[in-house]
């Protein structure tokens, strides 16, 4: 009678002091994925390939007073140098550099095209800065939101030096 009872309690016994395997199984993932999402380096930002528009000597005479955009500058030189201290935890400080850039903005550059182009930066420049402030961002989306953000910033000197060059022209027009 008392083999009967004892049987099922070595049974559960044993069953429960089995190590499971899949708790180690899981660490390794986890181990893997956390590999897998090292912070991008500068050389791999380098390799990105988009077309970078720098400003003309127009443009650059007329933006030597204007600092927003020169700090705006100067946070695309760190990213570029894959350093998001700026970026991270910053975000009161970015809205305000990028209220006070529209607002600073020289009146010859306040038309349509070049305030379309600063949405577009604005935009990409709060989407990098979510990517960058995640803890789990993958190497390759965090690769590609730097991308745009810095082919929306090369965009937006484009239409800078568009917009002064059509601006310059004086073209008669027939009576």
């Amino acid at each position: 009678m008392s083999l009967k009872f004892l049987m099922p309690f070595c049974l559960v016994f044993v069953l429960l002091s089995c190590k499971d395997t899949s708790e180690t199984s899981t660490e390794d993932l986890v181990s893997e994925e956390v590999k897998s999402t090292q912070v991008i380096t500068q050389i791999e930002i380098a390799k990105l390939k988009y077309i970078d528009f720098g400003l003309d000597a127009d443009a650059e005479k007329l933006i030597e007073n204007w600092e927003e955009y020169i700090q705006i500058q100067q946070l695309i030189q760190n990213v570029k140098l894959a350093d998001f201290s700026e970026l991270k935890e910053n975000n009161k400080v970015l809205k305000t550099l990028m209220k006070d850039f529209k607002k600073k903005m020289p009146k010859p550059l306040k038309s349509s095209s070049i305030l379309a182009r600063v949405m577009v930066f604005e935009t990409k420049l709060f989407k990098m800065e979510s990517f960058v402030n995640l803890s789990n961002i993958k190497k390759e989306e965090l690769g590609e939101t730097i991308k745009e953000f810095l082919l929306a910033f090369s965009n937006l000197n484009y239409q800078i030096n568009k917009k002064l060059e059509r601006d310059s022209q004086n073209i008669e027009k027939p009576v």
